[in-house]
């Protein structure tokens, strides 16, 4: 699981982090560090390891969760909106980042956000949360012959906001504006 935010210890440097699952699971010494080198090399943070959370960048913030929840190899990996608060470079090299990741790993990710731009470059099948019930919801999912490893995005509707929507307003029609339904992927 990522959050929106981290939820990294700040006690821990990067090592510790990402190496966190597996301590506490107690696998071998051994076999924690090769794990954490290998995921640190490919979400691009090894100079990163001996380094505590202060001065870290939101999105070497964000690496680093992605390395802790992926560090005991799960089968489902849950997002939860870990790209809004980057920048828009950032979260463009976060969305190559993750589809790489998560491919490499064989998960299945679930990546909710409130972008539709945002569930578009990751999703390949899309769904909206509408009075606690999973509807199937139309996007143009990025390549959409491409076998990606994101395997589902869902849209959580706030039914009173999308009442509200003025059909002018240029954000409502994007889907990138505060009016949007909030997207899960």
């Amino acid at each position: 699981f990522v959050p929106q935010e981290g939820a990294l210890f700040q006690s821990m440097v990067v090592r510790d982090q990402i190496g966190f699952a597996l301590e506490i699971r107690h696998r071998p010494k051994g076999e924690v560090k090769a794990r954490v080198e290998d995921l640190a090399r490919r979400l691009g943070i090894t100079g990163l390891l001996d380094r505590s959370l202060d001065g870290l960048s939101g999105g070497e913030r964000q690496r680093v969760a992605l390395g802790r929840a992926l560090a005991a190899q799960p089968t489902v990996l849950c997002l939860d909106e870990p790209f809004s608060a980057l920048d828009e470079e950032t979260r463009d090299d976060m969305y190559q980042l993750v589809r790489t990741v998560t491919g490499e790993a064989g998960v299945t990710t679930v990546h909710i956000t409130h972008s539709r731009s945002e569930a578009e470059q990751l999703g390949d099948r899309f769904f909206r949360l509408v009075d606690g019930r999973i509807e199937p919801l139309t996007l143009s999912p990025r390549g959409a012959a491409d076998e990606s490893p994101v395997a589902s995005t869902a849209v959580e509707s706030n039914e009173s906001a999308e009442a509200e929507q003025d059909p002018d307003d240029p954000a409502a029609a994007t889907g990138d504006g505060p009016t949007s339904d909030p997207v899960v992927e």
